[in-house]
């Protein structure tokens, strides 16, 4: 199963990334002196956890999707799961959040 979302206009896939013994060392130390490391390492981490959807995938995404947004509404997020084509997506209609489940 492949969970995207819809960011900035692109398709992500949404990955675990691999945590290396030396990461998660650096994750578990408690100690004021690692403060920066930590904070990069989350950095690194996060950003290892989305890649850019292949084109095939993002197409059958952008279909789901537009099937079942709401006209005339601003995004707020959208996430889906392939093949299953199940997700949600939240929007505004006229200042209201609405949840659209699928």
């Amino acid at each position: 199963m492949k969970n995207l979302s819809l960011i900035n206009d692109v398709w992500m896939e949404r990955k675990n990334p691999k945590i290396t013994t030396e990461e998660r060392t650096v994750l578990e130390d408690k100690s004021e002196n690692n403060k920066e490391a930590k904070k990069t390492l989350v950095e690194s981490i996060r950003s290892r956890s989305v890649v850019a959807a292949s084109a095939e995938d993002s197409a059958t995404a952008q279909n789901i999707y537009n099937q079942h947004k709401i006209a005339d509404s601003l995004l707020i997020a959208a996430d889906i799961s392939l093949p299953d084509g199940h997700g949600i997506i939240n929007c505004r209609v006229d200042g209201e959040h609405k949840q659209i489940r699928f």
